[in-house]
C-alpha cells in the first residue's frame, strides 16, 4: 500500500512562446507547502531529493497516460511556497487547443510516499522523503486554490487513514507533533487546539523538516570536498612517483648513452691507430718500389710520346694499325687510317694512290706497333 501513487492537483496560467507564436508554455505551482483539510503538508525540501529521477527525462502526460506525451517540462524551481514548473506543450499534441483554448487548466503530478510521519491525534500527516512520478495536464483541479487532497486518491476514507497509519511511530517527530499517550488531558489538549496553533505546530515541523535537508546537504559538501582533497592528496603522491621514475629512467638512458659514446670513440680510435699502420707498411712498399715505378713511367712515356718524321704520334699509329686489324682492312682503307696517312704525307716514301694520296709503308708502322706492345708486356 505504501508503493501507491498519489496525486496532487493545481491550477496553472497560460503563455504563448516569444520564439514561435503558435506554441504555448503553461506554469504554476505543482505543489505547495499549504495544510489541506485533512492535515496534509509537504514541504518544499522534499523537492530536492525527490525529482532526480523524473528530470532524466521530464515528460508531460494527458490524463495520467504515459502513452499519451504532450510536452516537456523547462523550468522548475522551489521557494517557500512550494514547487514552481514550467512546461512548453506540443503543436502535435491532440490536447493542444484544449489547453490553448483554456479548457485545460490544471497540473496533476503522480508522486510516490518514501517517508513521512504520521500524528494520529493531531490527525497531521508531513511527507518527509517522495519520488516524482510524473506530471499530467488535466480539466479542473481537485482545489482551486492550489491547495490539495491526498484523500482524493482513495476510495475511502477509512482506507486513506490505513495508509497514513503505516507512516505512524512512537517518535517525537517535532515539538508539537508527538503522538497521543495514555493521558486523556493530553489528548483532550491537542483535539482542542484552534486552528491557529495548528499552522504554527505544521510550519515548525516544515522548518525543522527543512533545517535537517539543510544539515545533511552540508554533511553531504563536507564529504564530498574531504573526498576532492583525499582524491587531490592521492594524484599529487602519483604525479610524485611517476616524476621521480622518469628522472630515474632519464638518468640511466644518459649513463647508458655515455658508455656507448666512450665504446664507439675507443673503437674509432683502434680503427685509427690499425689504418694508420696499414699506411705506414703501404708507404714503406712504394718507397721500395719507388725506383721500379720511375723507370717503368720514364719507358712508358718514350713509347707514348714517340714521334715519327711525319708528325704523328705513336699512338694514332698504333690506333690506325690495331683498326686495321679488328676491321680487317688496310690501314688507309678505315677512316680513321684514311686520315693518319694524309697527316703522314708522302715523307715515309710511299707511293700514291688513285685518291692522290701517299700511302705510309704499313710494315713500318705494324713492326714499329708490334715491337712497342712486346715492350709493354716484357
Amino acid at each position: 500500500m505504501k508503493d501507491k501513487v498519489l496525486h496532487l492537483n493545481s491550477a496553472f496560467s497560460i503563455k504563448a512562446a516569444t520564439d514561435n507564436p503558435s506554441s504555448i508554455y503553461i506554469e504554476g505551482y505543482a505543489s505547495t507547502t499549504d495544510v489541506d483539510r485533512q492535515g496534509d503538508v509537504v514541504p518544499s525540501s522534499v523537492w530536492e531529493k525527490g525529482m532526480t529521477n523524473y528530470l532524466k527525462n521530464p515528460i508531460i502526460l494527458a490524463y495520467h497516460d504515459h502513452s499519451n506525451p504532450i510536452g516537456r517540462m523547462t523550468e522548475h524551481k522551489t521557494d517557500s511556497k512550494g514547487l514552481w514548473i514550467k512546461a512548453r506543450i506540443s503543436t502535435a499534441a491532440k490536447q493542444f487547443q484544449l489547453i490553448k483554448d483554456g479548457v485545460l487548466t490544471a497540473f496533476s503530478i503522480g508522486f510516490r510516499v518514501l517517508d513521512a510521519e504520521y500524528n494520529s491525534a493531531a490527525e497531521v500527516f508531513l511527507i518527509k522523503e517522495l519520488e516524482l512520478v510524473e506530471i499530467s495536464v488535466v480539466s479542473v483541479p481537485a482545489n482551486q486554490n492550489t491547495v490539495f487532497d491526498l484523500s482524493k486518491a482513495f476510495d475511502s476514507a477509512d482506507d486513506y487513514k490505513r495508509y497514513k497509519e503505516q507512516f505512524a511511530n512512537n517518535t517525537p517527530s517535532a515539538k508539537g507533533l508527538e503522538k497521543g499517550t495514555s493521558s486523556n488531558g493530553d489528548i483532550k489538549k491537542e483535539w482542542n487546539m484552534n486552528p491557529e496553533e495548528i499552522k504554527q505546530m505544521l510550519a515548525q515541523a516544515a522548518r525543522e523538516a527543512a533545517e535537517q535537508a539543510t544539515k545533511a546537504l552540508e554533511a553531504r559538501q563536507q564529504a564530498e570536498a574531504e573526498a576532492k582533497a583525499k582524491e587531490a592528496a592521492r594524484q599529487a603522491e602519483i604525479d610524485s612517483r611517476v616524476k621521480a621514475a622518469v628522472e630515474a629512467q632519464i638518468q640511466v638512458g644518459q649513463t647508458g648513452a655515455e658508455k656507448l659514446l666512450a665504446e664507439v670513440e675507443k673503437r674509432l680510435a683502434d680503427e685509427r691507430q690499425a689504418q694508420k699502420g696499414i699506411l705506414e707498411g703501404l708507404e714503406a712498399s712504394l718507397k721500395e718500389k719507388a725506383a721500379e715505378l720511375e723507370a717503368l713511367q720514364k719507358s712508358k712515356m718514350t713509347f707514348g710520346d714517340k714521334r715519327g718524321s711525319d708528325s704523328t704520334t705513336y699512338q694514332e699509329r698504333e690506333m690506325a694499325v690495331l683498326l686495321s686489324k679488328v676491321t680487317g682492312k688496310s690501314i688507309e682503307s678505315t677512316r680513321y687510317g684514311k686520315m693518319v696517312v694524309e697527316k703522314a704525307g708522302g715523307h715515309l716514301g710511299g707511293t700514291s694512290n688513285t685518291s692522290g694520296l701517299v700511302a705510309a709503308p704499313a710494315s713500318i708502322w705494324e713492326t714499329e706497333v708490334s715491337t712497342n706492345m712486346e715492350n709493354e708486356v716484357r
